[in-house]
């Protein structure tokens, strides 16, 4: 689905989202409870704003006009604006430039289909269990005729980015990703992160090389094994800790 909206896409709670498939990796009573806590941090915020400014130039060819906020540490949008401390006006047009004059980011920009959403009915474990995910960016390759999906990473540090991977689970998330647009479309999907220096606004690709994507997938069947064992009526909580 191409033209969904964020609302409507969130509205399909018959659906699970990667986030709350990654939640049965910290207990049973978060994936059972998930949304119920709703936690918000700066950069939380920020990589919202990102997304945002991103999805659409992607979509209307044109950048949000930057307005002034007077805190430092808070940030939003709106329809045609982002609003942010004067501070951080420069790592939004930093980054902005990196995209624009980079060969890959700037197809992306240009051609890709942002945030287009994917519903899944069924999977080998269980045929009742409905999945969706919303990819960032996503574009068409004609000459292997396959799939690229580009995932938006703010981040605070690009030289530890590859903790970030496991400690928030975007392995998980990149084979999930990867395995149901797959399955909706029929095509060989690729996956990549693309890190954003929440300090200096510059940007890296980071290509998850096949082999390695196909281990992701097995992340998210063990997931799948997990959530599929779960009594929901006595879902367990943390699980014994050793160190």
């Amino acid at each position: 689905v191409f033209d969904m909206s964020n609302e409507d896409y969130h509205g399909t709670k018959e659906y699970d989202s990667s986030s709350r498939i990654k939640a049965v990796n910290i207990s049973e009573l978060h994936y059972k409870d998930y949304g119920k806590i709703k936690t918000s941090t700066n950069s939380m915020d920020f990589g919202s704003l990102l997304h945002d400014d991103i999805e659409h130039r992607t979509k209307t060819g044109k950048w949000k006009v930057i307005e002034e906020e007077t805190r430092k540490t808070k940030c939003h949008t709106t329809e045609t604006a982002i609003v942010l401390h004067p501070t951080l006006h420069n790592w939004v047009l930093t980054y902005r430039k990196e995209m624009e004059r980079h060969p890959i980011l700037s197809q992306i920009l240009n051609k890709a289909v942002s945030e287009a959403s994917f519903f899944h009915d069924s999977n080998d474990l269980d045929p009742d269990h409905k999945k969706k995910v919303r990819a960032d960016e996503i574009i068409h390759e004609p000459i292997e005729n396959a799939l690229h999906i580009f995932d938006w990473k703010y981040t605070n540090s690009f030289e530890w980015f590859h903790n970030d991977i496991k400690k928030f689970q975007y392995n998980l998330s990149a084979g999930m990703y990867s395995r149901i647009v797959s399955k909706v479309t029929g095509l060989k999907t690729y996956f990549h992160l693309v890190k954003i220096d929440a300090k200096t606004g510059l940007i890296q690709i980071v290509q998850v090389k096949y082999d390695t994507l196909l281990k992701y997938q097995d992340l998210y069947f063990d997931a799948l094994k997990k959530i599929d064992g779960i009594d929901l009526e006595n879902p367990k909580s943390y699980d014994f800790d050793l160190i």
